[in-house]
């Protein structure tokens, strides 16, 4: 497996531990945007001063639909 799968399930577990209260569909989403601001804190793009939602979706894990 790749870094990004790796983080991806490290994250859902987390989340799936935490915020077990929270509907399914909701604690997946949580993970993917979890997991997309931590690509983009560990990018050189982060420090440039702006966030859009455009490098958000650029970096977000993808699904299997």
């Amino acid at each position: 497996m790749n870094h990004e799968t790796d983080l991806l399930l490290a994250v859902r577990q987390l989340v799936d531990t935490h915020f077990s209260r929270l509907r399914r569909t909701v604690r997946k989403n949580l993970s993917r945007l979890t997991c997309a601001f931590l690509q983009l804190a560990l990018s050189v793009r982060f420090g440039y001063g702006g966030l859009h939602l455009t490098s958000i979706a650029r970096v977000l894990p993808e699904g299997k639909r």
